[in-house]
C-alpha cells in the first residue's frame, strides 16, 4: 500500500509514463488515453486490459543492478513483486530470489518513520 501506482498513456503520436508517487492510479494528460495492456492475450487474474500498475525502479542480483528509465513504460509493471527476475529453463520459469532485491518507488506522502514500519 506505500508503493507508488503508474498508467502508461498514449495517443497515436507518443506514449507517456505517469506515476503517482502515492497508491492512487493516476489519471492520463488530457489528450491520452490509457495504453492497452502488454499482456492482454496472457490468461491472467487481472481483468482489467489498460495498463495500470506499479513503479518500478531497479533490481538488483549478485552485484549487479537493472535499472529502468521513469519515463519509459517499463518503468510501470502489471504486478507488484518483491523479486522481478525469473530463471527460465526446459522446465520452466520460476523467480530466483536469493539475494535479489527490487526497488520500488514510494508514496510521497509518507514518512520514512511509516515507511519502516510497514
Amino acid at each position: 500500500s506505500y508503493i507508488s501506482r503508474c498508467v502508461v498513456c498514449d495517443t497515436i503520436f507518443k506514449m507517456v509514463v505517469v506515476h503517482s508517487m502515492n497508491n492512487e492510479i493516476p489519471d492520463c494528460p488530457e489528450g491520452f488515453v490509457t495504453a492497452a495492456s502488454p499482456n492482454r492475450f496472457i490468461p491472467s487474474a487481472v481483468t482489467s486490459q489498460e495498463w495500470v500498475g506499479y513503479s518500478f525502479w531497479e533490481v538488483s542480483l549478485d552485484n549487479y543492478a537493472i535499472g529502468v528509465i521513469t519515463d519509459q513504460p517499463a518503468s510501470c509493471l502489471l504486478y507488484y513483486s518483491p523479486t522481478a527476475v525469473a530463471e527460465c529453463d526446459v522446465e520452466g520459469c520460476k523467480l530466483k530470489s536469493s539475494d535479489q532485491k527490487s526497488s520500488w518507488m514510494m508514496d510521497s506522502t509518507k514518512s520514512p518513520n511509516e515507511e519502516r514500519e510497514n
